[in-house]
């Protein structure tokens, strides 16, 4: 037990001249311990993992002891499948982590192939695969296809990039697309990256209510992908970056009405957890609405991330009645003015933003007063005990001066007690 294989000692040795905290010799034995504690006989398995990673952030952190969990299965197909379910429901916010995570448990556990298919690698026509896959990644448009009209039993991951007309209007690649769009129900998680006008009309028809995930990068977001919108009932993460490209007219900004619009149509019952509209260089005329829009139909909204937007003034409204359970807010370089943080003061001072965990507002030009508005909003708020789960501070540089800086940062550090935080002034970390 001292040895520290199965205990952690708490103990500080010199190594080469520098302080170092003694651990566990190896963290894949702890993490093979930590796989025997949930995986132990007298557990109910599907409790116990959905205990030991209650989100896919655990998922993603602890792929060790997932695959520890599997191997100490092993033999045994349907509790492996069960642990694959139970991962399986708790994604549909980063499709790219999620499928390679259950690449490798597929390799290491001795899954069948069938369960998790890679198209067009695998070799195989699209409709057979999708008829006997589990989990199908769409990685490609081009590939070979058949057109055979057999069912789908597979839940299909679209992640293809650099699309250009030719790729999707081509023969082979049309046949492809017309098996996709057969089965549109059964898309899940779509990811698409620099694609046309005219293949951003095509790649709309996949748009279907049951997708979870969708992530647009640098693309042409033509209207009938923002009307699609209003369709997705089922949409837990949504990512629009960069709707900008190089030397073209923002396409974001002129279709900013419909994505309202399509917000508005949810009617507040939206399952959206995660929005990310970074980089899009929305104007004030176009944020004031959205913002509204998603406090009133988002209640589930958990993190939110405008950077790169001009929000001045906006804020008032969305913060009136924002979710309640919104854990991070980003609002770097959003031109942020004094009222904005006023009414971020405000909020913490009337518990609306009781969950939240980190906040960032790096990159604004703020006034030395506006710096003062917030930092003692924050900390009468931690004080009154308002502002509880806050772990992470992001602000931005201004013209007050240290003296005038320190003891408001002071003040909020003692607040938070024994509780840590990280505190970011420009460029400096505390």
């Amino acid at each position: 037990m001292s040895s520290g294989l199965v205990h952690e000692i708490d103990a500080m040795v010199t190594v080469k001249g520098r302080q170092k905290r003694v651990t566990f010799a190896h963290k894949l034995f702890m993490d093979y311990l930590a796989a025997c504690y949930i995986c132990r006989p007298t557990q109910n398995i599907n409790k116990s993992l959905k205990q030991a990673f209650p989100t896919w952030d655990d998922v993603a952190k602890y792929q060790e002891i997932v695959r520890a969990c599997c191997g100490l299965m092993k033999g045994r197909e349907e509790v492996i499948m069960q642990i694959l379910n139970v991962l399986k429901t708790e994604l549909k916010q980063d499709s790219y982590t999620y499928y390679h995570t259950m690449s490798s448990l597929q390799n290491e556990c001795g899954l069948q192939t069938t369960y998790f298919v890679r198209y067009p690698s695998c070799g195989y026509p699209l409709s057979q695969i999708l008829n006997t896959a589990k989990l199908v990644v769409i990685e490609d448009l081009t590939g070979e296809e058949d057109d055979d009209a057999l069912p789908c039993n597979a839940d299909i991951v679209i992640n293809v990039g650099g699309l250009c007309e030719e790729k999707v209007t081509s023969p082979e690649n049309s046949r492809v697309m017309r098996t996709l769009q057969r089965h549109r129900d059964n898309v899940i998680s779509i990811h698409l990256r620099s694609g046309s006008h005219d293949v951003m009309e095509q790649m709309s028809s996949l748009l279907a209510s049951s997708v979870e995930s969708l992530i647009i990068s640098y693309c042409y977001l033509a209207p009938e992908v923002v009307n699609s919108l209003s369709q997705m009932s089922k949409l837990a993460y949504l990512e629009i970056y960069a709707s900008q490209p190089r030397f073209v007219q923002n396409t974001l900004a002129l279709h900013g009405d419909l994505l309202v619009a399509a917000i508005n149509a949810w009617k507040g019952h939206s399952r959206l957890q995660v929005l990310y509209l970074r980089d899009n260089h929305l104007p004030v005329s176009v944020c004031r609405p959205l913002l509204v829009a998603i406090a009133v139909n988002c209640p589930c909204l958990q993190e939110l991330d405008m950077k790169c937007n001009t929000l001045s003034g906006c804020l008032a409204g969305f913060l009136q009645n924002p979710p309640s359970a919104l854990r991070k807010l980003g609002l770097h370089m959003t031109d942020l003015h004094t009222d904005d943080m006023e009414s971020l003061a405000a909020a913490f001072k009337a518990r609306k933003l009781l969950h939240l965990e980190a906040l960032d507002i790096m990159g604004n030009s703020l006034s030395g007063g506006a710096m003062i508005v917030l930092l003692t909003g924050m900390t009468a708020a931690v004080t009154a005990g308002k502002l509880q789960n806050l772990k992470v501070l992001h602000l931005t540089k201004t013209k007050l001066s240290e003296a005038a800086l320190t003891p408001l940062l002071h003040a909020l550090l003692n607040a938070m007690g024994d509780r840590k935080l990280k505190l970011c002034l420009g460029f400096w970390y505390q």
